[in-house]
């Protein structure tokens, strides 16, 4: 799916993509592992899961911290705003706020730095920052259930488990 030459893109749209890109990827590293390793399918299953949730959970910190994270730590210099990203944050705020619909979304000129900060503010205003920050820990929690399901006891494994760990709470 192409978002960057739609105006249009849904929030539910976005979770789609994120499924099919960013965790089907760690799903799949997942699952290889767990091949190699010689598991079992209710294992291979439960830490595909793991790998799912991890991947969504990484993608929307992603996009929190593309908005509001501090350029020395994720070194972005630019927001996400300034290149007009289509993120869970923006687009669902653009879905509960007109005003965040229409700045975002305006035809011509690069966004002002005023603006960003201003487009920064509405968004968390419209609850797109607090909704995505709900949905990281949300498929954190669910990564985390088809962690426990998985019962991996090894050394590897629970290195594994605390980089999902670290994830959620990175700040770059």
């Amino acid at each position: 799916m192409s978002f960057e030459t739609r105006d249009n893109v849904t929030a539910a749209e976005y979770m789609a993509m994120i499924e099919g890109k960013t965790a089907a990827l760690v799903k799949a590293c997942c699952e290889i592992g767990a091949i190699v390793a010689g598991a079992d399918d209710a294992r291979i299953e439960a830490l595909g899961e793991f790998g799912r949730g991890v991947g969504l959970s990484f993608q929307l910190q992603d996009d929190v911290l593309g908005i509001w994270g501090d350029p020395a730590q994720t070194g972005k210099k630019d927001s996400d705003l300034a290149h007009r990203k289509k993120t869970l944050p923006v687009l669902f705020a653009a879905e509960h706020d007109a005003r965040v619909r229409e700045l975002y979304f305006a035809k011509g000129a690069k966004l002002s730095e005023d603006e960003i900060n201003q487009l920064k503010h509405m968004i968390e205003h419209a609850g797109g920052r607090a909704h995505a920050e709900q949905a990281a820990e949300a498929a954190y929690a669910n990564s985390m259930e088809s962690w426990e399901a998985a019962d991996v006891t090894n050394k590897a494994g629970q290195a594994l488990r605390e980089l999902a760990q670290s994830l959620l709470g990175r700040n770059a």
